[in-house]
């Protein structure tokens, strides 16, 4: 599925891609293996351009580099990387003080291998780089304009730790467009009745009644909303899959959630060890499977992340 994604191949526009597919070639295997077809009136050089950038694609999709894929493939095509890395997805989602560029972060929440982890401001926000750090493919709905670039500033770091993906820009080129909650209630899915109605506004005003009252219902109000977030966006990157016919791993339920386990789930007999993240725990991943990690080494920058407010505060 993936590899069938040429449009961004250099001089690959519409009309070339479809006099492509006329002559055979679906895949980057494709192009890579077999001449320029007359049809598609490219010499020599344009074809060694194409047949490079294709080679590129299928060595970074090899090396697992998401990050160079997420970046090269058209808007078009980039939903092909959840058809691919559904599964491994981390879909994260944010709340802040206010509205504008300055507002801080007071709650993120992401969902990450079957279950949903919830980082507070002035508690455990910090952990959420680990978070960060174990995704492959980071989703979220605006995230480019909102949710990234206040995750960058929060935690002062340059860029994220993994590559990202815009679940608003798949939904658009899919014709549904418009906020989070207003695709969610064109596909027809629904939110639990005590969470209808709320919004960023009421968020910030929830915590608020948290921060200044400490009241413990606004605050669980606030967590439940920033964790629906996260699951409505699965679920649509589900129904988007399913409207394209990929297939669905076979753990992922009906309602787009993959086996959720609540948070005070304890370690089953003679299962593995779970690893704290914060107030929720995840199993730990094998030596095997632990993901490259490419520069800046975002370890070092959480170090520094903690000494400078040492220094601050002394």
């Amino acid at each position: 599925m993936l590899d069938q994604a040429l449009s961004h191949l250099p001089g690959i526009g519409p009309e070339r891609l479809r006099r492509l597919h006329d002559a055979g070639i679906w895949t980057w295997a494709d192009v890579c293996a077999r001449p320029p077809p007359p049809t598609v009136r490219l010499g020599p050089a344009a074809w060694d351009a194409v047949r490079c950038e294709a080679e590129r694609c299928q060595q970074a999709c090899q090396n697992g580099d998401l990050r160079y894929l997420a970046t090269r493939l058209n808007p078009a095509d980039r939903w092909r990387l959840l058809a691919e890395y559904l599964a491994d997805a981390t879909f994260v989602d944010i709340e802040t003080t206010g509205l504008t560029w300055s507002s801080q972060i007071t709650v993120i929440a992401g969902w990450q291998d079957g279950r949903c982890h919830t980082f507070v401001r002035g508690e455990n926000l910090d952990a959420a780089l680990d978070l960060l750090e174990q995704a492959r493919l980071l989703v979220s709905f605006n995230g480019s304009s909102f949710d990234v670039p206040h995750i960058l500033r929060a935690f002062n770091i340059p860029e994220l730790p993994c590559s990202h993906l815009d679940l608003r820009w798949v939904c658009y080129r899919e014709a549904l467009r418009g906020g989070l909650k207003a695709i969610e209630r064109a596909l027809g899915f629904n939110r639990p009745p005590e969470l209808v109605g709320v919004d960023g506004a009421e968020a910030v005003q929830l915590w608020q009644a948290w921060e200044r009252h400490h009241d413990a219902a606004a605050r669980q109000r606030l967590e439940s909303y920033c964790r629906a977030d996260t699951l409505a966006m699965r679920r649509i990157a589900v129904e988007l899959l399913r409207r394209r016919g990929c297939a669905i791993p076979p753990e992922t339920t009906d309602d787009g959630s993959a086996g959720a386990t609540p948070s005070h789930a304890q370690n089953p007999p003679g299962g593995e060890p779970v690893r704290e993240y914060g107030r929720d725990t995840v199993p730990s991943p094998s030596a095997d499977s632990a993901i490259p990690r490419s520069q800046p080494d975002f370890a070092r920058l959480r170090r520094l992340l903690f000494e400078q407010r040492g220094n601050a505060d002394r």
